[in-house]
Parts: structure tokens; C-alpha cells; sequence
């Protein structure tokens, strides 16, 4: 029996040759689990961790308990962002945190989102290849900024990515050049 090869079609709209825009299935990463002092993993090259501010109620996962006791969790979801860097290789890890009462963190899912070499979003690059960049001092203030529990933008030397969930493994992601 032959593989069955599934080709997703990505469609880039751009706005002008500065700004291009698309939707994106990024990879699952393999570390989702309870978050304890012991477990929690942090990515050795990471040079910059931001957690946004808190987003929808998930449900409780223990509804199907037929004790006459449950503790209500109250999870809510929320993104956890990595910038890390080796060897000029630059990537970001958006962690969907489950948070509910104290000590009941636990990574939902992990997504890697690889921005300069990633094959998915080299299509918004290739768009932006006529944009008039500025050359000169990077940008001032926190290298990420939160617009809303489920987007946030990433400031770079010549870009702005603004990323933003749009369910589950599916993220839109914009890029901005920084032009004249």
C-alpha cells in the first residue's frame, strides 16, 4: 500500500510589500505534562520567557468522579513564549498552559514555531524580499508584547511577527517589515 502524501496549500496574503499574513499548523512538541519543581523543563538556549495573561476556562478534567467529594480546578488557559537562540538559529516555543488552583500547572501543548527557518513560514519571507528595511538600532522594550491571551507580537531587528492562535495546533501569523 502506497503512503497517503497530504499537501497543505498555504495561501499568503500580503498588504502592500511590507506586511504578509497566513495561517499556519505548526508542529506539536513532545513535552506536554504536570509542571512541578522537579519537571519543569526550560530550554537551555532560551534567552527570553514571557506568559501571557490568562484566557479561557478549560473544563475540569475530573467531571466524570462519582465521589461525593470534587474539588472544582478552575483551569484556565494560558501561552507561555520562549525566545531561544543557538549558533544564529533563532526559535520560538508557545507552551498552552493549563492554570488552576496552586501547583496544578500543567503543559496542555508545545509548539515550535521556527521563524527564519522554518519551511512553513518561509512562503511570508519570500513576500516580504522588496520591503525597504531600516537599517540600524534594534528596537527598544521587551522583545515581546502581549495584545491578547491568545496573540502576541515579537519584535525583531527587521520584523514584527504578530502570532496568534486560532485553534489548537492552527496560528496565524503576520510579519511586519520594519520599513521607512
Amino acid at each position: 500500500m502506497l503512503p497517503l502524501l497530504v499537501m497543505l496549500v498555504m495561501a499568503v496574503s500580503t498588504d502592500g510589500n511590507s506586511v504578509a499574513t497566513a495561517v499556519l499548523p505548526l508542529e506539536r512538541g513532545q513535552r506536554p505534562g504536570r509542571i512541578t519543581a522537579t519537571s519543569a523543563w526550560i530550554d537551555p538556549h532560551a534567552e527570553y520567557m514571557s506568559i501571557g495573561p490568562f484566557g479561557a476556562d478549560a473544563p475540569d478534567p475530573d467531571t466524570a468522579s462519582t465521589d461525593t467529594f470534587r474539588v472544582a480546578w478552575g483551569y484556565r488557559h494560558r501561552l507561555r513564549v520562549t525566545v531561544s537562540n543557538y549558533e544564529r538559529n533563532v526559535w520560538l516555543t508557545i507552551d498552552d498552559i493549563l492554570t488552576g488552583r496552586a501547583d496544578t500547572r500543567a503543559i496542555n501543548a508545545e509548539y515550535r514555531l521556527n521563524p527564519y527557518t522554518g519551511d512553513n513560514v518561509r512562503p511570508l519571507y519570500d513576500a516580504l524580499q522588496k520591503a525597504p528595511r531600516i537599517l540600524g538600532a534594534g528596537p527598544t522594550g521587551l522583545p515581546i508584547v502581549w495584545l491578547s491571551p491568545t496573540a502576541f507580537s515579537w519584535i525583531t531587528y527587521s520584523d514584527t511577527l504578530v502570532v496568534e492562535q486560532k485553534a489548537d495546533s492552527l496560528f496565524q501569523v503576520t510579519v511586519r517589515a520594519r520599513t521607512r
